[in-house]
């Protein structure tokens, strides 16, 4: 799909998408960590400004669609020397949104990638070595000069004329600093950051204690960072096919920027999902939720069984049958009125190392000169 030719209705579909799905992703995890009564923490805070720069990359790609510039093929050019020297109001603004996305999309994989290392160290630090540790900072200090680095390094691409960048070929080429082993070093230096985060805590989780199954399931959610990972490779490939001369003379430019500019949104929302999923994956354990679920499905059963209404009627005759059973035994109820009702069941079941005392009453009914007696067992 790196080839592909996306048309509008494909960037309509992923910048109206991501930022609901990221935007409900986000507020989930601050959710999930409110219930669960934990302080919020770099690794949470840091994808806020994510999301919102997520938010700006979309609204940009879709200003392109609506100026009938993003998604749409390039106009011909009169002449060979207009295609070099000129540039369509049309290719114009596709070049605007590209540029302005990549600056976006820079600190935005930045600030996720952030995130994963201070979720890592808050995770898995406890009781590890001075090692550990330092390879977290290692990692934090290269993604921040990543960032710096890469981000000046778009910024200023045409030193102080940014407007070099999508003029023309011939002002790019002349004016502008050579950006091919720029958008190179970028990609592949984001797939190599990438595949070596998510790979980061798969030894870290089998080195925990917790049965076979648990390890499987929190590696399965670490794992699905490899759609991150699968966005950065398809993202890095049609970079290197942009700057392939013989790609480009047989492909339609705007087209190009286009796939740039759509891989970029999907990369972003991938990542920002990614980032929160260990954190949701906590929200399934939760007593809220699992109370809404039994809640749901209580009513689903009740509502779908066409005999709902006959067990009900039949568990109302039952309480009654039980409720005048219980009256029929007042006097044996009067003997264990003294009694804590803690003593008779010990609640909550025991768990694993815990011992679980039981007692049991016996109301015998003597001969009327002793009276009544009970024995305790």
């Amino acid at each position: 799909m790196a080839n592909a030719r996306l048309t509008a209705p494909l960037v309509i579909a992923a910048g109206a998408i991501w930022p609901p799905v990221c935007t409900t992703a986000v507020c989930l995890r601050f959710y999930t960590r409110h219930i669960q009564n934990n302080r919020l923490l770099a690794d949470d805070w840091l994808l806020i400004p994510a999301l919102i720069l997520l938010v700006g990359m979309c609204a940009s790609a879709l200003r392109g669609v609506a100026l009938h510039s993003v998604g749409y093929p390039t106009p011909k050019p009169a002449s060979a020397y207009a295609e070099a020297h000129y540039a369509s109001y049309q290719q114009q603004t596709t070049r605007k949104v590209l540029w302005s996305i990549e600056l976006m999309q820079i600190p935005a994989l930045g600030l996720i990638k952030l995130s994963f290392m201070f979720f890592y160290k808050r995770i898995f630090a406890k009781g590890k070595g001075a090692a550990f540790k330092a390879t977290i900072n290692g990692f934090v200090g290269l993604i921040i000069i990543w960032i710096i680095g890469f981000f000046f390094g778009y910024l200023f691409v045409c030193k102080a004329h940014p407007s070099n960048y999508w003029t023309s070929l011939y002002n790019e080429k002349l004016y502008c600093n050579n950006s091919t082993q720029l958008h190179l070093g970028y990609a592949i230096s984001d797939f190599i950051f990438d595949f070596l985060i998510i790979a980061f805590p798969i030894p870290l989780v089998w080195s925990l204690h917790m049965s076979p199954g648990r390890k499987i399931g929190v590696t399965g959610i670490f794992a699905l960072g490899i759609l991150t990972i699968a966005a950065s490779v398809t993202r890095m490939v049609v970079y290197i096919q942009s700057l392939n001369a013989e790609y480009v003379a047989k492909s339609d430019i705007d087209f190009l920027s286009t796939n740039c500019i759509y891989w970029c949104i999907i990369e972003i929302g991938c990542g920002l999902t990614a980032a929160c999923l260990p954190t949701l994956y906590g929200l399934l354990h939760t007593k809220a939720l699992e109370s809404i679920v039994r809640s749901v499905r209580s009513i689903v059963s009740i509502g779908s069984s066409p005999s709902g209404s006959q067990r009900s009627q039949r568990s109302r005759a039952i309480s009654s049958k039980r409720h005048q059973a219980d009256e029929s035994t007042t006097s044996h109820a009067e003997i264990l009125s003294s009694t804590n009702p803690h003593d008779i069941e010990m609640e909550p079941l025991p768990q694993r190392n815990q011992i679980k005392v039981d007692k049991t009453f016996t109301a015998v009914e003597g001969p009327a000169e002793h009276g009544l007696y009970h024995s305790c067992a």
